[in-house]
């Protein structure tokens, strides 16, 4: 499948611009590549752009790059070639507070010094847009949408895996300001759902995707094709360092892709009236499909 074209990048807004003259793909990588040692590549000359307005799931097998291409996208690693855009300008040339202002992030494993409350965890998103005022109602949204109300006074290291995981998610969106728009704001969230139950990954899933529909770019790694296919605008498939797909989910989320990408057989499923597949996975007898 062809990659999606690329935008114009020549438009450089300055920090602080209005909304308006953001483009519409606040994220992008083009020819991006990066290996941790020389001549080892970890992703080699990858294409693509993240869509405001869109839930972006970026799949494939474990130790693909999947992490490693999110560093890229904040900054915290410099590519070998290529480069990463957030808003036109190359996302390590932001000072560090402005690139937080516009990127939550949610890490794989959260981790947060001991003592502090869920509810202290969740207002530490608030403090990168340095706003004056009261921010207790963007806190309240966050806890109540990640279902943490009852929990916002226990202390963050006493809780399970899957609420810490929340916790985390809580504290992008207080970041990024749920409920209101979302002004072009890039969320990435690496595996969030990895320790969560089957009601709470899906609530989760819900309201990432109604925080882009308010305005926001978001890119979700996800390992639960199931949930991809439920929830996923565009889908990104990530294949020992490359791009093997990138495009809306009913073209990428097809056995012809998937099945040799992780060397299983699926077959999608659909229940009467559903045009979202739910995916039955099989091993395949040999290696022959890798």
């Amino acid at each position: 499948m062809p990659q999606p074209s690329q935008a114009d990048t020549a438009h450089d807004p300055a920090p602080g611009d209005d909304a308006s003259a953001t483009p519409a793909a606040p994220l992008r990588v083009e020819q991006l590549s990066f290996g941790y040692r020389p001549n080892q590549p970890v992703l080699e000359a990858l294409d693509a752009e993240l869509r405001t307005g869109r839930l972006t799931a970026l799949i494939g097998p474990n130790a693909t790059g999947k992490t490693t291409l999110l560093r890229l996208m904040l900054g915290q690693l410099a590519p070998d070639r290529g480069r990463v855009l957030l808003d036109g300008r190359e996302a390590q040339a932001w000072p560090h507070d402005q690139r937080a202002r516009r990127i939550g992030y949610v890490a794989q494993r959260p981790s947060v010094a001991f003592g502090f409350t869920v509810r202290q965890v969740v207002a530490m998103g608030r403090h990168a847009q340095r706003v004056n005022g009261p921010q207790e109602e963007v806190v309240e949204r966050a806890l109540t949408a990640c279902d943490l109300h009852d929990a916002a006074a226990q202390p963050f290291n006493e809780l399970s895996g899957g609420q810490q995981q929340r916790v985390a998610v809580a504290r992008a969106l207080a970041q990024s300001e749920i409920g209101r728009p979302g002004r072009d704001r890039v969320l990435l969230l690496d595996e969030p759902c990895a320790s969560a139950d089957p009601r709470h990954a899906h609530q989760l899933l819900s309201l990432l995707r109604d925080a882009a529909r308010d305005g926001r770019a978001v890119l979700v790694v996800l390992h639960d094709l199931n949930l991809a296919a439920r929830w996923a605008d565009d889908v990104w498939l990530l294949d020992r360092g490359r791009l093997a797909a990138v495009g809306a989910w009913g073209d990428v989320l097809q056995s012809a892709r998937l099945d040799p990408v992780y060397g299983m057989r699926f077959t999608a499923l659909h229940a009467a009236g559903d045009e979202r597949p739910v995916f039955h996975a099989a091993l395949a007898p040999d290696d022959s499909m890798r």
